[in-house]
C-alpha cells in the first residue's frame, strides 16, 4: 500500500512539474516576440493573434508548432513571429510559403511594404524560428541573431 502512495506521489509531482515548465516555455516564447516588437520598433500598430488561429494564418501542420506567438500589423506587412516547433525545416518552409503569399497580395496595392515582404528577416536554431518583417533590415538582424543565441 505505501508502494502505491509513494509512486501515486511521484506521478503526480512529474505531471505538475512537466505542466509548469510547457507554460514557462510558452510564457518565454510570447515574452521574446514581445521585445522583439518593442527593440525593431515597427511602424505600425500590430496585434497578437491568438495561439489557436496561428495554424489558420501561416497555414501550419497543426503537430508542427509546440509554441508560439505572431504579431501581424494592422495596416502594414510589419511582422513577428516567434515559433517554437519540432521541426523547423519544415516551420520554415511553411512561412516562406506565408511571406510569397503576403507578398503577391501587397506587390500592386503597397509596392513599399512588398519591398519589406521580400526582404523578411527568416532565421532558426535547433528548435525555434524567428520571422522579422520591418523597416530596419539591420537591426532585425540584429535582433533575431541575439534572440537565439548566434
Amino acid at each position: 500500500m505505501k508502494k502505491l502512495k509513494v509512486l501515486f506521489v511521484v506521478l503526480l509531482l512529474c505531471l505538475f512539474g512537466c505542466q509548469k515548465e510547457v507554460i514557462n516555455n510558452e510564457l518565454e516564447t510570447h515574452k521574446l516576440a514581445e521585445r522583439i516588437v518593442e527593440e525593431v520598433g515597427v511602424k505600425d500598430k500590430v496585434r497578437l493573434i491568438e495561439d489557436r488561429l496561428v495554424p489558420g494564418v501561416i497555414f501550419f501542420d497543426e503537430d508542427l508548432i509546440l509554441e508560439n506567438a505572431l504579431y501581424i500589423g494592422e495596416n502594414s506587412a510589419d511582422t513577428v513571429g516567434v515559433f517554437r516547433t519540432n521541426d523547423v525545416n519544415k516551420t520554415t518552409k511553411f512561412i516562406q510559403d506565408y511571406l510569397k503569399s503576403m507578398k503577391e497580395e501587397l506587390k500592386n496595392q503597397n509596392p513599399s511594404e512588398s519591398f519589406k515582404v521580400d526582404n523578411a528577416i527568416l532565421e532558426h536554431n535547433e528548435d525555434t524560428v524567428i520571422l522579422i518583417v520591418a523597416e530596419d533590415l539591420e537591426k532585425a538582424k540584429r535582433i533575431c541573431r541575439d534572440a537565439l543565441g548566434d
